[in-house]
C-alpha cells in the first residue's frame, strides 16, 4: 500500500510539474501580449485626446472671424502671403460670401505690403464674386492665378491643418512630456 501511495504521488508530482511547466512557458508570451495591449490603449486614448485639442482649436479659430478690424488686418497678412507665394500680376481671390465686403478692404493694404516686399512690382487683385469657398470654411482666403493653375490656399482651416501636422511632436511632447525612445524631431 506504501509502494502505491509513492507511486501515485510521484505520478501526481510529475503531473503537477508538467503543468506549471506550460504555465511557466505560456506566462512571459501573455504578459507580453497583455502588456503590448495597454501600451496602444494608452496610444489611443493620447491620439484621441490630441485630436480633441486640435478639434477645439478649429472651434476658436472661427471665433477670429468675430472681431472685424482683426479679421481684416488678419486677412490682409493672408492675401499679403499668397501674393509673395504666386508672384503674379493677375491675381483672383476666392472667399467665403460673408467676407466679400471685407476682403476687399483689406486688399490694398496687402497689395502694399506685397508692392514693399516685392520692391514695387505692380499687381492686379480682384474678387471672385461667382465662386466662393465652401460653407465648411470659416474664413480666410485662396487665391487663384492663370485661370486656376496656380494657387495657394489660405484658410484658416489650411493654416490650422498645416501648423498641426508641423507641430504634432512639440504638442505631443507638451501635453505628455518627453518620449524616451524619441531619437529625430523632423
Amino acid at each position: 500500500m506504501l509502494k502505491r501511495r509513492i507511486g501515485s504521488s510521484v505520478c501526481w508530482m510529475s503531473l503537477i510539474q508538467r503543468v506549471t511547466m506550460k504555465l511557466i512557458n505560456l506566462l512571459p508570451s501573455q504578459i507580453s501580449t497583455l502588456h503590448n495591449q495597454s501600451r496602444l490603449r494608452i496610444l489611443r486614448a493620447r491620439e484621441d485626446y490630441l485630436k480633441e485639442v486640435l478639434e477645439e482649436a478649429r472651434e476658436t479659430i472661427a471665433q477670429v472671424t468675430t472681431d472685424k478690424t482683426k479679421y481684416r488686418t488678419f486677412l490682409e497678412g493672408l492675401i499679403a502671403q499668397g501674393l509673395c507665394q504666386l508672384l503674379e500680376t493677375a491675381v483672383s481671390i476666392r472667399c467665403c460670401k460673408l467676407d466679400v465686403d471685407i476682403v476687399q478692404e483689406a486688399i490694398p493694404g496687402a497689395i502694399a505690403n506685397y508692392q514693399k516686399l516685392s520692391k514695387g512690382r505692380e499687381i492686379n487683385v480682384t474678387v471672385d464674386t461667382e465662386n466662393f469657398l465652401g460653407p465648411d470654411v470659416s474664413g480666410g482666403v485662396e487665391l487663384v492665378a492663370q485661370g486656376s493653375k496656380f494657387f495657394v490656399q489660405n484658410t484658416l482651416e489650411s493654416r490650422l491643418s498645416l501648423i498641426s501636422q508641423q507641430m504634432v511632436p512639440e504638442l505631443r511632447a507638451i501635453l505628455f512630456g518627453d518620449n524616451a525612445n524619441r531619437k529625430f524631431y523632423d
